[in-house]
């Protein structure tokens, strides 16, 4: 029913009653006295659908039409008109409370019913921007306004309009405030409360007679703020404010949910970019170990202290000569497993195949204090292991394989390298660059293995050395110490 029905059938109902209570007194019948109550009709229609003031001014109304019909019994009973009188006005005041009572029971049965709605809607809508959205609505809806607005933080912690984007500003804004303090303010009479003293100036201000600001808040901190103003009913009473938020909570319930679903599935994402990353690269433990906390791995170039091991097999290049290509790469694919299996062993990390050769490092993407003892313990492990390799292919009357290691310790540039058709995680700078000389050195010397200054330092009271070498190489403007190590 509009609001012109309503006025129409209030009025109609007033004149009704007002009719029968005149025309009791009129001809004096005997239930004249008993018709007082009628008022009741109107003024608690009035005030179930046109609030307190509504009913008030409606019982005014309907006493002050009584006059006549008072007067005309005080003066048939002269003894009973005062009683006539004020119980007309006793229950004039009753239908007022009554129909507040009414009100306000339709209206909180209403918002109860919205609330469970709401519940029902987020469990189908669950985007944040459409929350947010009904959360406006909603609340102009429950404080009976046209104007209402949501700000919230963004990832630089300036709060903005949600819609438009637009910073609050200045600093000391009520929002700020409320944000800071992380409790609602309400103001009936904004225009003359400091608090309110927002952007806008005395114009903007002056057209604002009633404010109300609540935070948003979920996942522990206040994200935002939802504001009313310029209620209609010129007030915000408790029952109000208790369904704001009521309703308010259901979407902050909400959008915590959506934050934990979206974390949960970036936390998924990196997870899986992990395993995809390190899965062919790393041993199962070191695989492991990322895992059990992603958000501390660096996927970016970032300076790593390692260790660089380079492998190759001097005399392949010759053995391609004379050896048949499908036993070659056989014996090849068994010295690369034994070279994987050894670097996982000892949890290094797995660069690349180069050629006939291996690069490995130890520190990177989990940092290892004992990088240096790890690659030169693998080294003496893989080498142990393809002397087994060419026992076994010289029983069967194959060719052996001469194998060389080079190790050097240093900084590096650690982190994902290519483009976005194809990304890998590797180590760059003049460490590799060196051990890569080492390995040079190793193999122009048919030496087994051969490690750098730094590794040598970390290592030599659990090594033995059989001799120190200075060589010059290229890309380096002084000789570098180098020491075999003895296998």
């Amino acid at each position: 029913m509009n609001e012109k029905r309503k006025i129409l059938f209030l009025i109609v109902t007033s004149v009704l009653c007002l009719m029968v209570i005149m025309g009791a007194h009129y001809w004096d019948l005997p239930m004249c006295v008993w018709t007082s109550p009628l008022v009741a009709i109107p003024v608690i229609y009035a005030g179930i659908h046109f609030r307190r003031s509504g009913s008030g001014l409606t019982a005014f109304v309907l006493l002050i039409a009584q006059t006549p019909v008072i007067l005309i019994y005080a003066s048939r009973h002269l003894d009973q008109g005062t009683k006539y009188f004020v119980s007309t006005c006793l229950a004039a005041i009753f239908s007022i409370y009554v129909g507040h009572r009414q009100r306000k029971s339709r209206e909180n049965s209403q918002h109860l019913i919205k609330i469970h709605d709401t519940v029902r809607r987020i469990q189908r809508n669950s985007e944040p921007k459409s929350l947010l959205s009904d959360l406006e609505e909603q609340v102009k809806e429950i404080g009976d306004s046209d104007r209402a607005e949501i700000c919230m933080i963004d990832d630089g912690g300036v709060l903005r309009e949600y819609k438009t984007g637009e910073e609050v500003t200045p600093a000391d804004h009520v929002y700020y405030k409320v944000l800071e303090k992380r409790c609602f303010v309400v103001s009936n009479v904004a225009a003359e409360d400091d608090r309110f003293e927002y952007v806008g100036g005395s114009e903007d201000r002056g057209a604002v007679e009633q404010f109300s600001v609540f935070p948003i808040e979920y996942g522990g901190s206040a994200k935002g703020v939802v504001s009313l103003i310029n209620s209609k009913n010129n007030r915000m009473g408790k029952e109000e404010v208790a369904f704001l938020n009521a309703y308010k909570k259901s979407i902050e319930t909400a959008l915590e949910a959506v934050e934990k679903r979206e974390a949960r599935i970036q936390h998924e994402m990196q997870k899986k970019r992990i395993r995809d990353t390190f899965s062919s690269y790393v041993s199962r433990s070191v695989a492991e170990e990322i895992l059990k906390d992603p958000d501390r791995l660096e996927l970016g170039g970032k300076s790593r202290n390692v260790t660089v091991m380079f492998t190759e097999i001097v005399n392949f290049m010759d053995l391609q000569k004379t050896v048949d290509p499908s036993t070659l790469f056989a014996a090849l694919n068994e010295c690369f497993t034994a070279a994987i299996d050894t670097v996982f062993e000892y949890d290094g990390t797995l660069d690349k195949f180069i050629g006939d050769g291996v690069m490995a490092f130890w520190g990177a993407p989990i940092p290892m204090q004992d990088s240096e003892s790890r690659a030169v313990d693998c080294a003496l492990s893989l080498t142990e292991k393809i002397g087994d390799l060419n026992a076994r292919w010289k029983r069967e009357g194959k060719e052996e394989f001469i194998f060389s290691i080079g190790i050097n310790s240093g900084e590096v540039v650690a982190g994902n390298i290519g483009s976005i058709r194809r990304m890998e995680y590797t180590i760059i700078g003049d460490t590799v660059n060196t051990a890569s000389r080492i390995i040079s050195l190793s193999k122009s010397k048919s030496i087994p293995i051969l490690i750098g200054e730094t590794t040598y330092e970390k290592v030599k009271n659990k090594v033995r050395i059989e001799e120190r070498y200075e060589a010059s190489v290229r890309g380096k403007a002084e000789a570098i110490s180098v020491y075999q190590l003895s296998v």
